[in-house]
């Protein structure tokens, strides 16, 4: 794979597709993974419906939580690192919500979060202006920190030996300045831990970043690849089940 190719990670949807191909340098422990404690649900008799590519509905059982990533902002539209960087949705930007805002419109949710960062909240009011009032904020929902290149482009980097070296590592070298892996992997997983996943009643929505939604899914898929989900913006994904269970992009 081209060095381009694996430049834009968290960037571009068809670029981490990509990168999802080459040799996971990111596996999960599966002792890390056992201490988040999340029950196993029985088999619920609760349903919903869920639009299929075919445009019909299917049936599945209520998933347990529902991850939205936020609306674009500027430096995702100009394909520039955003990590901690506090930038709004762009005007524009909520048009890719809508989907995911049909979706959740009228449905029951158990309660709403989000990232603290200003696109995750302006989303969540968006796309379930009825839970604003309700919803909570946590900052360990972040993206990762991309340290000193946050705002700067593939382009502005590619000739940084550091920069190469995490493309090809993540897992072992940091963006100078931002976070390493193992920290958002804890972050990520202290916040998880917290949370209860029995698929036996309304979900919680939460709304926050692309790293942070394929961090959740590599915590509840043990062994799984931590680039084998993608997030674009505005995406829903719905989390059936536990450690395991279905994790998949409905909107």
């Amino acid at each position: 794979m081209s060095a381009s190719r694996r430049s834009s990670i968290c960037i571009a949807r068809h670029e981490a597709a990509e990168l999802s191909a080459r040799r996971s340098s990111i596996r999960v422990a599966r002792d890390e993974v056992a201490d988040i404690r999340v029950r196993q649900s029985s088999a619920s008799t609760d349903t919903v419906r869920e639009d299929s590519a075919a445009g019909k509905d299917s049936v599945r059982a209520v998933p347990a939580l529902l991850l939205l990533r936020h609306g674009p902002a500027a430096w995702n539209d100009e394909r520039r690192y955003l990590g901690w960087t506090d930038q709004p949705v762009t005007p524009h930007g909520y048009a890719a919500l809508d989907p995911a805002k049909a979706w959740l419109e009228g449905r029951p949710l158990s309660g709403a979060t989000s990232s603290d960062l200003l696109r995750a909240r302006q989303s969540l009011r968006y796309a379930a202006p009825g839970m604003a009032a309700v919803a909570s904020c946590d900052r360990r929902l972040r993206e990762l920190s991309f340290g000193d290149w946050e705002g700067r482009t593939y382009e502005e980097l590619k000739d940084s030996d550091t920069y190469r070296r995490w493309l090809d590592d993540p897992a072992s070298v940091a963006p100078p300045g931002g976070e390493p892996l193992a920290q958002f992997r804890s972050r990520i997983g202290s916040w998880l831990s917290e949370q209860s996943l029995a698929d036996n009643g309304p979900p919680l929505l939460v709304a926050t970043h692309g790293g942070t939604i394929q961090m959740i899914a590599a915590l509840l898929r043990p062994g799984s690849n931590f680039w084998s989900l993608d997030a674009p913006p505005g995406s829903l994904h719905a989390v059936y089940g536990t450690r395991g269970g279905d994790i998949r992009r409905i909107q």
